[in-house]
């Protein structure tokens, strides 16, 4: 971000279209996603993303290793190669050989599969709005929820995002959470 602070623009729609409590929630989310980088890897998978870490590897040293099996290397290289200023391969130096040295651990669909569950978890510990929260999850899911609690409880568990968020609502984790930001009612 190159020492500028991540911007957020909420525009007029959102308070049109969202009540309250799940702006809060979206504004959470959102947050978290531009701090923690998730933007950025948006609409990749695993594949797209090897490519464009390879490409960005190769850029800043050309013995970084492949990861996956990444398609038209030399021409992303070349693209982020120019993009890249004398300053920016400087910066990137060390982390690109941190990444090298962890590649053969490295899961890059666990980490995109993961990156939703965590900012929504994220808008959740922000916003306080659990029911809010389901209710965004599953519009985007275009899953129903229905008021018995048989099929609301079929329709948790067939999304991943809604079952994660549901069993991290109930942990420890997420109230020791909400303590330690001074977010719990007992917190103050």
């Amino acid at each position: 971000f190159n020492g500028a602070p991540p911007l957020l623009y909420v525009g007029v729609d959102v308070a049109k279209l969202q009540p309250t409590r799940e702006q809060r929630f979206l504004v959470a989310r959102e947050l978290l996603a531009l701090w923690s980088g998730n933007t950025l890897v948006r609409g990749f998978d695993a594949r797209g993303l090897a490519s464009l870490l390879t490409a960005i590897g190769r850029s800043v040293d050309r013995a970084f290793p492949l990861l996956g099996e990444p398609s038209d290397l030399e021409s992303l290289t070349k693209r982020v190669g120019g993009a890249l200023s004398r300053k920016s391969r400087a910066a990137l130096a060390e982390p690109v050989a941190a990444l090298a040295a962890n590649a053969r651990s490295l899961d890059l669909a666990a980490y995109l599969q993961a990156a939703p569950l965590s900012e929504a978890r994220a808008g959740l510990l922000l916003s306080g709005a659990f029911d809010a929260a389901v209710r965004i999850l599953a519009k985007e899911a275009a899953k129903p929820l229905a008021s018995e609690t048989a099929k609301l409880a079929a329709t948790i568990e067939s999304d991943p995002r809604l079952a994660d968020l549901v069993g991290y609502a109930l942990s420890d984790d997420h109230f020791q959470a909400r303590q330690a930001l001074r977010l719990a009612i007992d917190a103050l």
